[in-house]
């Protein structure tokens, strides 16, 4: 997959020390490679600031146990922000991963991925959700052409959430109470997002909301967040 990142920033990263780059992103650097390393939502990433380049690897294994505390939101449409510390996760085992090779993701995840090494930082999850309209500058912008695309999952699974679950659990999401269905995803060591789903019926539409970690706000730019969530509703809602 040719990237569309722009040379900028692989020579931004390729004049970073390695050593700060790792401690802030949680990532490796192989020096003789001359490439950094990175987990992105179950695959590895190497990310080569000398070549401009991003070559993605799969890695075959079993989804791993999450072990999360409680979350139970009191009513998680009228408030997005949820702390995490309230809600049940359940544990997922044995799940088989779908072949990520047969699909590239979509092309605004390398600038994401890009972006997340350079503006990583030192702060770790702040376990607790929130929508993209609690992000600062969010309401304004994460409309129009930057709405998120969250009908492409609605769409796909109207009138049948067992299928949302069953894809939910092979992209390596971990159960939450919250919603009809919701899962949790670690996207990178220091980012993580949740899928909330409500089915629908007579009278209401199917819905999809996405929630992340508040310390989402320290790490990434508005439209690098939005990056990651084309990502993501493209990767669940076209499984």
């Amino acid at each position: 997959m040719k990237t569309i990142v722009d040379e900028m920033h692989f020579r931004e990263i390729a004049r970073r020390n390695p050593e700060d780059v790792c401690r802030q992103a949680l990532c490796r650097y192989d020096e003789f490679k001359k490439c950094y390393t990175l987990s992105v939502w179950g695959d590895e990433y190497n990310i080569y600031p000398y070549e401009s380049k991003i070559e993605r690897i799969r890695i075959s294994m079993s989804t791993k146990n999450i072990d999360t505390k409680d979350l139970t939101p009191n009513n998680i449409k009228d408030s997005a922000s949820t702390n995490i510390k309230d809600s049940v996760a359940t544990n997922i085992k044995g799940s088989t991963p779908i072949d990520t090779k047969d699909s590239d993701p979509h092309e605004y995840f390398h600038i994401f991925i890009i972006n997340y090494l350079l503006q990583a930082k030192d702060i770790p999850l702040s376990n607790e959700w929130i929508s993209e309209k609690d992000i600062p500058g969010g309401t304004t912008f994460f409309r129009g052409p930057h709405a998120i695309p969250t009908g492409l999952i609605s769409s796909r699974f109207s009138g049948n959430i067992e299928q949302f679950k069953k894809i939910c659990v092979q992209l390596d999401g971990t159960s939450l109470e919250m919603a009809d269905a919701a899962y949790f995803f670690k996207i990178t060591p220091r980012v993580s997002i949740a899928v909330l789903y409500w089915d629908g019926d007579d009278d209401f539409l199917p819905e999809c909301k996405i929630l992340y970690d508040k310390s989402v706000i320290e790490h990434l730019a508005l439209d690098i967040i939005f990056a990651l969530a084309v990502e993501v509703c493209t990767r669940i809602g076209k499984a």
